[in-house]
Parts: C-alpha cells; structure tokens; sequence
C-alpha cells in the first residue's frame, strides 16, 4: 500500500465512528506510512552521493520534495484529526464508567442494607431481585475495579440467601413464642375483669394493650382466633369502665361546687398582700395547695366547667404577677448584702497571710459569724461570693496546719509507734476466755489510744489500719452473733471517742448508718409499689410471696440499723 491509498483510507477514518479495530488500524497505517517516508529519505540520501546532478534533475527532486511536505503535512492532519476522535471516545467511555461505578455502589449500598436490616421475606425478595435487574441492565466499569466491585455484589447476594434461610427458621421460632405471649395477655385481661378498682383497670388495660400490640405476628392459622378471644375480653373491660363514668356523671355538679368554694378561699388568701419573703412563702405554699387540691377535683360539665378553670387562673396569675414585682424590688436588698460579704472578703484576704495563728484564727472565725448574719446574697451572687471567701478561709488554715505540721516531730515518732502496735495486734494470739481476751484487746486498745496524736494526713489512714485489725480479732471471738455485734458496736464507739478526731469520726458513722437506711427503705417502697401490679387474689403467688420475704427483711435490717443509731453518742 502506497502513501496516495494510506492517506485515502485515513480520510474515511476520520468519518467513522470509532472503534478498538479502527483504532488498531490507524496505528497499522502509520507505521506503515512512517515506513514509506523513511525509506525514500534514505534512497535519496544514497543518490546524492552516487553523482552529481543536473539542473533538471534538482528541479524534479525539489518538486518531489515538495509533494513529500504536502503529503506528510497531509497525513499529520488526518492523524490529529483521528487521535481527537478517539480522545473523545476514551473520555465519553471513562466519564459512562464512572457514572456506572457510582450506581454500582449505590446498588451495593442497598444491597448491604438489605442484608443487615430488611426482616420482611416477602419485602426483601422484591427488594433484590430489583437490585440484581438494575445491575444487570448497567453498563461496563473500569478494568481496575471491575473486579473487585463484582466480587463484593456476588459476596453480598450470597449473604442475603444465607441470612435469609436463618431468618426463616428464626421466624418460625418468634411466631411460636408470640403466640404464647398473646394467650399471656388474654389471660391477664381476663383475671383484670375480677378487678374492683377502674383505675387499676384502666392503668393494667393501657399496658397490656400496649404490650399486645409490641408482640410480632402469629402464624396465620392461629390469628383469627386469638384476636377474637383478645377483642372480645378488652370489649367487656370497656363497658365495664363506661358503666362506672356513667354512675359518677352525678358527680360533676358536686365538683362545680368544691371548684367555686375552692375559688372563694383563694380570694380569702389572697385578701392580703404579703410583706416579707417569709409571708410570701407561706402565702405562695397555700395558693400552690389549693391549686393542687382544684387538680384533684374531678371535671363538671365543660362550659361551667371552662369558666370557672378560667377565674381561677387569672386570680392565680394575679398573685405570681405580684410575687413578681416584690423580688424585683428585693433584689436592691440582695446588692446590699454583697456589698457587705465583698467587704468581708476583704478583710479576710488581708488575714490569711497571717502568721499569728491564735488572733487571725479568731478574727477569721468571727468574719465567718458575721458572713452568716448577713443573710442570702442572692442567686446571682451568693454562690459566687461564697467560693472566693471560702478560698480565702482555706487558704489560711491550709497553711496553719503546715506550719503546725513541721512542728510535730512528735507526731511523727507516734505514727511510727501506732504502725508497731498495729503489726502486733495482727500478730496477737488469742488464748483463754472470751473475757479475758477481750480484756486483752482493751489493753491493746487503750495502748493505741494513749500513744497520742499523729500527723494530719496520716490519721485517717493509721486509724483505718488500725480498727481493721482489731476488728478481724473480735471478729474471731467465739460468741453468740449478737453478743458479738453488741461487743465490737461498744468496742468500736470506745475507740472513737478515744481518738483525735472523735467529733468528726462519729459524724461519719452516724451518717454511713443513716444512708443504709435510707437505702432499705428506698427498697421497700420500691418493692411495695411492685406489689401494686399484682390484683387481689395474688397473695399465693410465688414472686408476691417472695417479695414480701423481701420486704419484711428489709424492714428488720431498718429496725437493727435504728437500734444501732441509738447507740452512737451525738458529736
């Protein structure tokens, strides 16, 4: 094929549509023309030294090279124009499969979700057969992530079949339990019929509605006759409520009555203005108590019933509105006050730098007397004041307590003394009668006591350590469990009192009692209140027999507890 044909097929190229044989063809013809060109360059170089030439002759080969440039300017043309279009294929073809990877991974994205959240079979069977016809219908990716995003789909496809024959026989499972469950709650909505009391009946009727309907599906054939036994035992709740509103219709004349008494006495209360905040108090907690009486009272006919909530209110608003304006007026007082405690702060700042512990100490105890005189700064400021006067106060006694600290070489050899003693009381043997050990242990004891004070920020922890191991030691006596109890109580007492910080030691142990009674008694009002859920008639039923074990254990535990409070000396 000659230059004239390679060019002439190039001209047809460029018309053509492109495609990946057209593009090999091109790159066929250029080599070829390449070819052509690069052997006529070298026959004329091999002429041009064989002989000289004539005028005729160079005119002819300049000629000739003149077609050569037209021909290769030519054949440069037809390239560029070709390599354009096939740049726009390849860039048409990279930004379609970009877009297909996109929808792709969207599918995936549904796909992927549809594994992990969907539970309706039927839902989930449409849902990925419409995946897999979209995949289908979408076009070719890139070569360098076709595989990869195929084999993520074909991953996931296959886990949807897995989970779904799990979820199958899960749900066969679930329909079972469900069913058991809904024959649960027809069986209390029956024993609720026996039930005397309509708020009971009321309050059981919502919960078990409402658990009736959290409970998932039953199997077909199962479901038509369950819900009628449902339907039928909750209609007959139904109209027993309806019967007992309709018997206390007669009622709502009577509660118009209280409402408008309730309406009178709230005038009667509000006939003066309070003048103090303690009046206001007072005022304000007996207008909250007729409001919380008039919630208590049942609903009259609607219109009266409207007007009178509608005195009401307003009389109420009325007296907030002026609660109002007086604490606006009282927060001048307020500004007086910080005024003062600013004052206070003041002098004890100028204190705390004080070395003359026993006049500053007292000074500062004063100022902290004449803080609590002054009365509430307010909400704005009292916390605020209080924090930096405190700061002030501590910052004081921190440092009088180091200084009395570096002077206690003393309590530093006690320390040393108590921690021997303490390895000894470990280390006692006990031997003979309980008495006579226990006399031995007083010795101990009152050996302990007598060794004086300790440093500061060693005597809750030397005293911890030491009341450990003279506790393990009663703890092994041999003696009736209350004689014991009464025993290492007195013991224990009589260790406090004897120790440096008896005040503070027998505050704790009285408040570590109280909030153990406190905490039985939350129990027991928590326990009684799930008595509650059980109706009359339940008294033989395991867990209300064992609640009430519960309970009355616990209220013995109160009663021990109290016994032992007495027993505490106030510090």
């Amino acid at each position: 094929m000659d230059k004239n044909a390679i060019l002439s097929r190039l001209e047809e190229l460029k018309d053509l549509d492109f495609t990946m044989e057209l593009n090999q063809e091109f790159s066929d013809l250029t080599q070829k023309f390449y070819d052509i060109v690069n052997d006529e360059d070298k026959s004329s170089e091999e002429s041009e030294e064989e002989e000289e030439k004539s005028e005729e002759q160079i005119a002819a080969e300049t000629q000739e090279d003149s077609s050569k440039k037209e021909e290769l300017e030519k054949f440069k043309q037809l390239a560029e124009a070709f390599k354009t279009k096939r740049a726009e294929f390849f860039k048409a073809r990279d930004e379609e499969e970009a877009k297909n990877l996109a929808i792709k991974k969207d599918l995936i994205k549904e796909l992927r979700d549809l594994v992990q959240n969907e539970e309706n079979i039927g839902k989930a069977f449409s849902r990925i057969k419409e995946v897999r016809d979209k995949w289908s219908e979408i076009g070719s990716v890139s070569k360098k992530v076709h595989h990869d995003i195929q084999q993520e789909y074909s991953q996931l496809v296959e886990d949807f079949y897995y989970n779904i024959n799990i979820y199958k026989a899960l749900q066969e499972n679930d329909l079972k339990r469900n069913l058991q469950r809904k024959e649960e709650v027809i069986e209390s909505l029956k024993n609720l019929l026996n039930e005397t009391s309509v708020k009971v009946i009321e309050g059981e009727l919502r919960f078990l509605q409402n658990e009736w309907e959290n409970i998932g599906p039953t199997r077909q054939e199962d479901w038509e006759s369950i819900k009628s036994e449902y339907w039928n035992t909750v209609k007959e709740l139904y109209n027993k409520i309806k019967d007992f509103y309709e018997s206390r219709r007669e009622e709502s004349a009577q509660n118009l009555e209280k409402k408008a008494e309730l309406i009178g006495r709230l005038k009667e209360v509000l006939s003066r203005d309070p003048e103090t905040h303690k009046h206001w108090e007072k005022q304000t907690q007996k207008v909250m108590d007729i409001q919380k009486e008039w919630k208590s009272i049942g609903f009259g006919p609607r219109e009266e019933n409207e007007k009178l909530w509608k005195e009401f209110r307003e009389i109420c608003d009325g007296f907030f509105d002026k609660k109002r304006a007086y604490y606006k007026d009282r927060n001048q007082d307020f500004v007086k006050v910080k005024e003062a405690k600013e004052a206070i702060i003041q002098k004890v700042h100028e204190l705390k730098t004080s070395q003359e512990w026993k006049k500053a100490s007292e000074q500062i105890k004063k100022l902290q007397n004449q803080w609590k005189s002054l009365g509430n700064a307010g909400p704005r400021w009292e916390q605020k004041l209080w924090k930096i006067f405190r700061s002030h106060c501590d910052d004081f006694f921190d440092a009088r307590q180091k200084h009395f600290e570096k002077q206690d070489e003393q309590n530093i050899e006690n320390l040393k003394k108590k921690e021997a003693l303490i390895e000894k009381i470990k280390a006692f043997k006990p031997s003979g009668e309980p008495k006579e050990i226990i006399g031995q242990l007083k010795e101990l004891s009152a050996e302990f006591n007598a060794l004086g004070n300790v440093p500061f920020k060693e005597k809750d922890r030397i005293y911890k350590a030491y009341k450990e191991a003279i506790d393990t030691q009663y703890d092994a006596l041999d003696m009736d469990k209350q004689e014991k109890e009464d025993l290492l109580l007195k013991s224990k007492i009589e260790t406090i009192m004897n120790s440096q910080n008896a005040e503070d030691l027998l505050f704790k142990e009285r408040d570590r009692i109280r909030k153990q009674i406190t905490k039985f008694n939350d129990e027991i009002i928590q326990l009684e209140n799930n008595l509650g859920f059980f109706g009359k008639g339940s008294e033989k039923n395991p867990m209300v027999i064992e609640v009430k074990k519960k309970i009355e254990k616990a209220k013995n535990e109160v009663e021990k507890l109290k016994a032992t409070l007495k027993q505490i000396p106030r510090p």
